[in-house]
């Protein structure tokens, strides 16, 4: 029955019976449309017509409902000799259900997720909000925790208070839970809304330590009621995910446990351009891989990019490198070969020693790797990116990339003004803690 599903929850499965319209066919084509986490598939059953093999947008009704299907790709047609008629099989790489009133144009995001609440923990408003619960029973709203001003939208914490009643069981329910609401300054179009909410993902990752799990995601359009779209993707889980909070927001907690986090880092993030973003995704990235040789040289290639903000080897620099090679002074060779830090081989194990020598002490004294297992990451990367013969064990490959771990950890932080005493405050909770540490 179309009343039987209303929203869209991003971990339950939907087995839907729609019309799909396209324009040149007169009429509606009945179909099936099921979504879930592993396969989001458009079924066409006895059909006369006649369908490309990609489609853009997709666009389906389901009552008062509309879907728009986006990235449909053919992966099955069969034919009945007998009736003349085809089936079709399409995949969907992601959709939105949208209601009646929603329009092109999004004005907020807000995101529902169990990890929301303990990345932000109990705070005194959750507290609040729970012994005083006869003022709010009835009152449904969101109660506002944290408000942040970014480039091109506000970003707020509010606890959603709700209350459900059941007469007939005589039972009522009364939650306050957290979400995240992304409110933009002007309305844009949805494929922008949903970069920034991806871009928002690889933030939060940094900090969780892990993907963030949404449950519910409505891109609203408007003031109206039932202006809201629910966005619908496969999500991308880390097989070895470990929910343990890296870093937490730990604003006003009603005990502070924990480090306070000053939200301007995600106005930081997200005045960064899209080249320095993308490093945060590809951190993403090659943090799900497994470790090997590839994960390997991309955390080295991060570094190689991210480790000092100015291209030139500077005098303080130069003054590091003479006291490491146990030189009076540095030759022309090196004067001449260091001009520009984008060079090779020689020219990294010269950034790395720099960037390991800068390193706060707390952070040294700590590491399980030491300045001379530096030279050896470096000339494991040179010959895996040469294709030199080479042997390194298991057990090495894992200590030299939870250690790039580390440092690319503390460089996307340092861009976004994560200072490294922040950092150092938050070592204790470092998911790798045990594997980089002396402990």
């Amino acid at each position: 029955m179309f009343e039987d599903t209303k929203k869209l929850n991003l971990n339950k499965e939907y087995n839907l019976s729609v019309h799909l319209i396209i324009n040149g066919i007169s009429n509606p084509i009945r179909s099936q449309l099921k979504i879930n986490q592993k396969l989001i598939s458009l079924n066409i059953y006895n059909t006369n017509e006649i369908f490309e093999f990609n489609y853009d947008i997709l666009t389906c009704e389901y009552g008062n409902y509309k879907i728009d299907l986006f990235n449909a790709q053919s992966i099955n047609t069969s034919s009945d000799f007998y009736s003349n008629t085809n089936d079709f099989t399409f995949t969907v790489e992601y959709l939105l259900f949208k209601e009646w009133n929603a329009e092109e144009n999004i004005n907020k995001i807000t995101i529902h997720s169990k990890d929301i609440g303990n990345w932000v923990g109990f705070t005194n408003l959750q507290r609040e909000l729970g012994f005083d619960i006869y003022n709010r029973l009835f009152n449904s709203h969101n109660e506002n925790f944290l408000t942040q001003e970014c480039k091109n939208f506000i970003f707020k914490i509010n606890y959603n208070i709700k209350t459900n009643q059941n007469t007939f069981e005589g039972k009522i329910t009364y939650s306050y839970v957290p979400s995240f609401e992304i409110e933009f300054k002007e309305k844009i179009l949805f494929q922008k809304a949903k970069k920034i909410y991806h871009d928002f993902l690889d933030f939060m990752y940094l900090f969780l330590g892990f993907n963030l799990n949404p449950n519910k995601l409505l891109f609203s359009s408007g003031n109206k009621e039932l202006n809201n779209s629910y966005y619908f993707y496969k999500k991308t889980i880390d097989e070895y995910q470990n929910n343990s909070i890296y870093i937490a927001l730990a604003n006003d907690l009603f005990e502070q446990y924990r480090p306070k986090l000053n939200i301007e880092v995600l106005k930081n993030y997200f005045e960064l351009n899209k080249y320095s973003k993308s490093f945060y995704k590809a951190f993403k990235k090659y943090k799900m891989f497994h470790y090997t040789e590839e994960k390997f040289l991309g955390y080295f290639k991060i570094l190689e990019n991210i480790m000092f903000e100015d291209e030139i080897l500077t005098d303080e620099m130069k003054e590091i490198l003479r006291k490491e090679e146990n030189r009076e002074k540095l030759s022309e060779f090196h004067i001449k070969k260091c001009k520009k830090l984008k060079s090779k081989d020689c020219i990294s194990y010269i950034r790395f020693i720099v960037f390991y020598k800068k390193l706060p002490i707390e952070i040294i004294n700590k590491l399980i790797l030491k300045k001379e297992d530096v030279k050896k990451i470096v000339d494991l990367r040179n010959d895996i990116s040469h294709f030199n013969e080479y042997y390194v064990n298991e057990n090495d490959l894992e200590k030299y990339i939870d250690f790039l771990e580390l440092l690319v950890n503390l460089c996307l932080l340092k861009k976004i003004e994560y200072t490294e005493e922040e950092f150092i405050s938050n070592l204790s909770f470092y998911p790798q803690n045990h594997r980089v540490f002396n402990i």
